[in-house]
């Protein structure tokens, strides 16, 4: 079975805030389109360490994620994070992982 991926916008929603307030200008909001691999087992966004400081994203608490490979680990929860893709918009949190994960580290955030 193959693996499908999809580009997705990624946006600092504390920015999004800051523009509807008349405080930052729409050119300023850091954003990142990237290509993200779709997992239906997962519930919840992961993005790398790099991604999240691109963007600017705090964090909010801490989580655990387990790998592929069985192997669990505590990341960063961070947000607010804005998710746009085909027409939709949807406003959360992510995990953020130290580095990009290998083809053999897939992340599902529990």
């Amino acid at each position: 079975m193959g693996t499908i991926h999809a580009e997705i916008e990624l946006r600092n929603q504390a920015d999004e805030s800051l523009v509807a307030a008349g405080h930052l200008s729409p050119e300023q909001v850091r954003s990142a389109i990237v290509r993200a691999l779709v997992d239906t087992g997962a519930t919840s966004l992961v993005i790398p360490e790099s991604l999240r400081q691109q963007l600017g994203l705090p964090t909010v608490s801490k989580k655990l994620a387990a790998l592929a490979d069985g192997r669990v680990l505590e990341c960063d929860l961070v947000g607010p994070l804005e998710v746009r893709f085909g027409g939709r918009i949807s406003i959360g949190t992510s995990g953020a992982m130290p580095s990009r994960p290998s083809r053999s580290e897939i992340y599902r955030v529990r």
